[in-house]
C-alpha cells in the first residue's frame, strides 16, 4: 500500500503551514503562556498534526493498493453417464469397480489441485455420477459448456473418462474451445468389433391418412454377420405387416428396407419393428424398436368450381394435391348439381358469371360461412362479384381487361413466404386482369399488387379478406398455368407456385377453433422429455380467464391413470408432467366455467430412444486423437491412478499469481477523520484546564 499525489513537492508546504500555524499559537501567543511548557508542546504538536493533514487532504491524496492472489490449478474431471457404457460385456466392472478406482484418483488430485467434476450425456451436470443412465451423449455441448463456465479460470488440465461414442451434436475432433490446457481421455468401455445386427434407424412419417399407405423405411447394420440370415418384421399388436429376409453377404453389411403400410384405422398407433437374433450375437436391445405413427380421419376437401374448361384449374389442382391433407374435387359450373356442405373450401375460377343459372347454384355458397376463393378473368361477371362483399370490388368496370405481373407486398403477415421466393414471383408471366378501379375493404390483406411495367398500381393481385368470419380469397387475374410452366422451365420444379397455392389453400381452409376449453402441446415426446401441456379457458365473449382449477387424468395403454392439476400462468394453465414411461396415452382434461362443466381429450405418444443401443463398440481412436489434438494423452482405467503424478511432472500445470490494483481517495478513511477529531478534543481540553480560553 502507498499514498500517491499529483505533486509530492507540495508535501513540504503542508508541514510547514503546520509548523508556522502552531508556533504561531503556542509560542508567539501571550495567553497560550499560561499554559506549562510541556502542555504547550504536546497541544502544538496536536494542532501541527491537525493543520498538516488538512491541508495534506487539499492535495487530493490516493491510496494505491496491490493485492496479490494466487490459484492453483483447476484439474476438471467429466465422466461420461450414457448407457452405451453399460451394454457391454464389461458392465459389472463400470458399476462396481469403476467408481472405487475414479474417486480415489480424485482424492490424490484435490490433495495438490482445486477439482471439479462433471457428468455428460443428455445434457451436463455438475459432479460424478456413475448410474449411467442418460439416453444419449453429446461431447462437443461438454467442452462448450466448460467454456462458458470456467473461460475466466486457471484450467490446468480436463481429464475425460468416455468410450467415445456420441450420438449428438458435432464431433468434438472439430470444435473450437476457447480454455487452452491439455486433454487426457480416459478410454472405457470395449472396442472389439463383436458379432452385432443393428437396427440403426427407422425413417417414417409422423402422420398418415386414412385408406393411404405411408412408408417406413429401416437402415440395417449387420457386423461380423457374413453369411448370416434374419427377418425384418413389422407388427401392430400380434398381426404382423410386413416381413423380409436379410442375408448379410459381408462382415459390414449395410442395407436400406422400405416398406408401404396401409393406414386402416383412425388414431395413434404403436408399430414394433424387430429383427430375430442371430446365433452368437452380443447385443439384442439394438435389434428393435418401435415407432408410433398417428392415423387422420380428417383430408380436407376442396372443390373447384369452373364457369368453363381451363388450363388454370389443373394448375391448381396438381398445387394442391401435394399436399396429402387435401382431396380435390373439379367441376364445370353446368354439370355440378351438389351441396357445398361436405367441402372445407371452393375455389371459384371465373365465377360468377353472366351465365344467371350458374349463378343461382352458387347462392346456397354465398349465403354460407364457407371460405371462397375467387379467381377473376376475362370470363368473369366482375359487377356481380362486387356486389358479393368479397373484400375487393371493381364496380366500374367496362369489360376491359390489362396484362399485370406481381409486386410483392411488404406488410404481408398472415404466412410466410421467403425472399427467394418473393424475388422469383416478380419474373412470374403477366396475368390477365380485369381493368378498372379496384376499392378494396379495410380487412383485405394483399399478398401482391398489379404492376404494369415498372409502375405498381396499388391495386391487389393476391389478397385475403375476411368479411364477418367469412374468409375470401381473391385472385385478380387468370393465367396462373403459365407461372406454373414457367418456373418448371426456369428452375426445374414448381415449388414456389406450389407453395404459395398449398398456403393459401391451407389458411382459408382452416377452421378457428371456438371452444371455450382447450389442451394442447406436442403429439410425440421422447422418453427423457418432460410431458408439458399448456390449457386456455374463454368465457362466453371469448376473453381468456384462469379463474376455475383445471384438472386432468392421464391414461395409459393398460388404462392405468395420472391424475395431475394445471398450475395457473398469466391468463393461461401449464402442467409439466414430468417423465412418463414409453408408450401411448390419452388423456382427459375437466374445468368449470361458471355453472358449465368443460372437457377436452387429446392423445401422445412417448418414443423410447435408441441411440446408445445402436452402436456400443467404443470409439478409442476418437479419444486419442482428442488428447493428441490438446497436448494430453490417452490411458485406460487401469492406470488412471498415475495421472496425478503427470500432471506434477508438467510444467504447463502451474499457480498463477494475480496482482490487482486499486486506487482509493484517502479522505473516504474514516478512523483518519475521528483521529483528526481526537487530536482537537485533547488540544481543546488541554487549553481549557490550562486556562488559556
Amino acid at each position: 500500500m502507498s499514498i500517491v499525489v499529483e505533486s509530492p513537492a507540495l508535501i513540504l508546504l503542508c508541514i510547514l503551514a503546520g509548523a508556522v500555524y502552531s508556533g504561531v499559537l503556542y509560542f508567539r501567543n501571550k495567553s497560550a503562556a499560561e499554559i506549562p511548557l510541556a502542555l504547550r508542546i504536546v497541544s502544538a504538536a496536536f494542532r501541527f498534526l491537525c493543520v498538516a493533514f488538512i491541508a495534506f487532504y487539499l492535495l487530493d491524496p490516493m491510496i494505491k493498493m496491490v493485492n496479490r492472489e494466487t490459484e492453483k490449478p483447476l484439474i476438471v474431471v467429466a465422466l461420461d453417464h450414457s448407457a452405451s457404457l453399460i451394454n457391454g460385456k464389461d458392465s459389472a466392472y463400470y458399476k462396481t469397480q469403476f467408481p472405487d478406482a475414479l474417486r480415489k484418483m480424485l482424492d490424490d488430485l484435490a490433495s495438490t489441485y482445486d477439482t471439479v467434476t462433471y457428468s455428460f450425456g443428455d445434457k451436463v451436470r455438475n459432479g460424478i455420477d456413475c448410474r449411467f443412465g442418460d439416453k444419449s451423449t453429446d461431447i462437443a455441448s461438454l467442452f462448450r459448456e466448460l467454456d462458458d463456465r470456467l473461460s475466466n479460470r486457471n484450467v490446468g488440465a480436463i481429464i475425460l473418462a468416455s468410450d467415445g461414442i456420441y450420438n449428438r451434436g458435432s464431433n468434438p475432433l472439430f470444435l473450437k474451445t476457447g480454455l487452452k490446457c491439455p486433454v487426457f481421455t480416459i478410454a472405457l468401455g470395449d472396442s472389439t468389433v463383436r458379432k452385432d445386427l443393428i437396427l440403426r434407424n427407422v425413417a417414417h412419417n409422423r402422420y398418415a391418412y386414412l385408406g393411404n399407405t405411408f412408408p417406413v423405411e429401416m437402415f440395417v447394420d449387420a457386423r461380423q454377420m457374413k453369411g448370416s440370415r434374419s427377418v425384418l418384421t413389422i407388427s401392430k399388436g400380434n398381426q404382423i405387416v410386413f416381413s423380409e429376409t436379410i442375408s448379410a453377404g459381408s462382415s459390414s453389411y449395410v442395407r436400406t428396407v422400405s416398406a408401404m403400410i396401409e393406414a386402416k384405422e383412425p388414431g395413434l398407433h404403436r408399430y414394433h419393428i424387430s429383427l430375430t437374433p442371430v446365433e452368437g450375437e452380443v447385443n439384442l436391445k439394438n435389434n428393435s424398436r418401435d415407432i408410433f405413427i398417428e392415423v387422420l380421419d380428417s383430408r380436407q376437401k376442396i372443390l373447384i368450381l369452373a364457369q368453363s374448361p381451363h388450363p388454370d384449374v389443373n394448375a391448381l389442382r396438381s398445387a394442391i394435391e401435394i399436399n396429402r391433407n387435401y382431396e380435390v374435387e373439379v367441376s364445370v359450373i353446368d354439370q355440378f348439381s351438389k351441396g357445398f356442405e361436405a367441402y372445407n373450401l371452393v375455389i371459384l375460377h371465373q365465377l360468377p358469371a353472366p351465365d344467371a343459372g350458374a349463378n343461382k347454384k352458387l347462392e346456397p355458397l354465398f349465403s354460407s360461412s364457407l371460405p371462397v376463393l375467387f379467381v377473376l378473368g376475362t370470363q368473369s361477371d366482375v359487377v356481380a362479384h362486387a356486389r358479393l362483399n368479397a373484400g375487393i370490388k371493381i364496380p366500374e368496370h367496362k369489360g376491359k381487361s390489362n396484362e399485370v405481373t406481381l409486386s410483392p407486398s411488404e406488410g404481408f403477415t398472415l404466412f410466410e413466404l421467403s425472399a427467394d421466393a418473393k424475388s422469383f414471383y416478380r419474373k412470374y408471366p403477366p396475368l390477365t386482369a380485369p381493368f378498372g378501379n379496384y376499392k378494396s375493404s379495410p380487412s383485405c390483406v394483399p399478398v401482391f399488387y398489379q404492376r404494369i411495367g415498372m409502375v405498381n398500381t396499388g391495386n391487389p393481385a393476391w389478397a385475403f379478406a375476411d368479411m364477418g368470419g367469412k374468409k375470401s380469397g381473391i385472385i385478380s387475374g387468370e393465367g396462373l398455368w403459365k407461372w406454373r410452366l414457367f418456373e418448371m422451365s426456369e428452375k426445374g420444379n414448381t415449388t414456389y407456385f406450389d407453395d404459395l397455392v398449398s398456403r393459401s389453400v391451407q389458411y382459408l381452409a382452416v377452421k378457428a377453433d371456438k371452444s371455450l376449453f382447450r389442451v394442447y402441446g406436442k403429439s410425440d415426446f421422447l422418453e427423457n422429455e418432460n410431458i408439458e401441456l399448456n390449457a386456455e379457458v374463454y368465457n362466453e365473449t371469448y376473453e381468456l380467464i384462469n379463474e376455475s382449477e383445471v384438472n386432468i387424468e392421464i391414461i395409459d395403454e393398460e388404462g392405468k391413470k395420472y391424475a395431475f392439476t394445471f398450475t395457473p400462468t398469466g391468463k393461461s394453465y401449464r402442467l409439466n408432467a414430468g417423465i412418463l414411461p414409453p408408450g401411448n396415452y390419452h388423456y382427459e382434461a375437466r374445468t368449470k366455467s361458471g355453472d358449465k362443466i368443460l372437457t377436452a381429450r387429446g392423445q401422445f405418444s412417448i418414443s423410447t430412444i435408441h441411440l446408445e443401443q445402436v452402436s456400443t463398440t467404443a470409439d478409442h481412436q476418437l479419444l486419442y486423437a482428442l488428447a493428441k489434438k490438446n497436448a494430453g494423452a490417452m490411458m485406460y482405467p487401469g492406470n488412471m491412478s498415475g495421472l496425478p503424478d503427470i500432471l506434477n511432472a508438467r510444467e504447463d500445470v502451474k499457480t498463477v499469481t494475480y496482482m490487482h490494483r486499486k486506487l482509493s481517495d484517502l479522505i473516504n478513511i474514516r478512523w483518519l477523520f475521528f483521529m483528526l477529531l481526537l487530536l482537537l478534543a485533547a488540544e481543546w481540553l488541554i487549553r481549557k484546564r490550562s486556562g488559556a480560553y
